[in-house]
C-alpha cells in the first residue's frame, strides 16, 4: 500500500499531483483545518472538487487546529477519528494523496498524521 505526502508549496507539487492523480485508485485527500489558500486559490476546495470530483475529499479531523499559530505545537483536531477514513480509504483499495501547505514535510502535520497512519498500518509506502 502507498501513501502519498504533498505540499502544494512544493514548486513541483502540480506535477507530482497529476501524475499520482493517472492511477485511478489514488484519491486526494485534503487535511487542511481550512481547505483555503489566498494566496494559491487553484489549491482552495471548491477549485479542487470541480477538478478532481469524486476523488477529492476532506478529512478535517485531520487538521492542524494550531495551523495559523507558528509557535503552537501541532495539534491534530481529531486524530483517532481522521486516522480511521485513511484507513478506511485504504482497506477499500485507494492510495491517498495526503495534501497540505508546506513546503517541508518534516516539519509540516501530515508528517505527524503519516506518523500516526503507520502506526496502525506499519506496511505503507510514504511517496513524497
Amino acid at each position: 500500500m502507498k501513501v502519498f505526502a504533498l505540499g502544494y508549496a512544493d514548486p513541483a507539487a502540480e506535477q507530482k499531483l497529476v501524475t499520482w492523480m493517472e492511477d485511478l485508485s489514488t484519491v486526494l485527500v485534503d487535511i487542511r483545518f481550512r481547505p483555503v489558500s489566498r494566496w494559491h486559490p487553484e489549491w482552495n476546495k471548491r477549485r479542487l472538487q470541480e477538478r478532481w470530483g469524486a476523488r477529492y475529499l476532506t478529512i478535517q479531523a485531520l487538521g492542524n487546529i494550531n495551523y495559523n499559530q507558528p509557535d503552537m505545537p501541532i495539534k491534530i483536531q481529531d486524530p483517532d477519528k481522521g486516522i480511521a477514513e485513511l484507513v478506511r480509504l485504504m482497506q477499500a483499495g485507494y492510495q491517498p494523496i495526503v495534501l497540505c501547505a508546506c513546503k517541508h514535510y518534516a516539519t509540516c502535520h501530515r508528517h505527524t498524521v503519516i506518523e500516526l497512519l503507520q502506526a496502525q498500518c506499519p506496511e505503507i509506502e510514504v511517496i513524497q
